[in-house]
């Protein structure tokens, strides 16, 4: 990580991010069984609010004090379902904020959830 990660307003998560934290992740759930977590996490262990919940692009907006976000869910092969963040806070110092988030929200999901693997279909 570099001096510029603590002044950077916003992270997204991708197959090929430098930083590992920040790369997609791999779950082996029921679609409806990831929504409700993802959903349970939001309200209740960050204190957010859920804004919108698109069932046909599977995208999840939510916001909480100190930051928004959207969590994409695509549903790939052998009943894999990736995640992918992206995480955007207003602060003017954001000292790693977003990466952080990030870090928390994909340990929790590995405590709730059935964790397949980091970048799993990267080349």
């Amino acid at each position: 990580m570099s001096i510029k990660d603590y002044f950077e307003k916003s992270a997204e998560t991708n197959e090929e991010s430098k930083i590992s934290i920040l790369r997609t992740r791999y779950y082996r759930d029921r679609i409806e069984e990831v929504e409700d977590v993802i959903i349970n996490m939001i309200e209740k262990s960050e204190n957010g609010k859920v804004l919108s919940v698109d069932d046909e692009r599977k995208e999840i907006h939510f916001n909480t004090s100190k930051y928004e976000g959207v969590i994409k869910l695509t549903i790939q092969r052998y009943r894999n379902i990736s995640i992918d963040m992206y995480i955007y806070t207003p602060k003017t110092l954001p000292m790693k904020l977003p990466i952080k988030v990030i870090e928390r929200l994909y340990k929790y999901l590995d405590s709730k959830l059935t964790f397949v693997g980091t970048s799993l279909f990267v080349q």
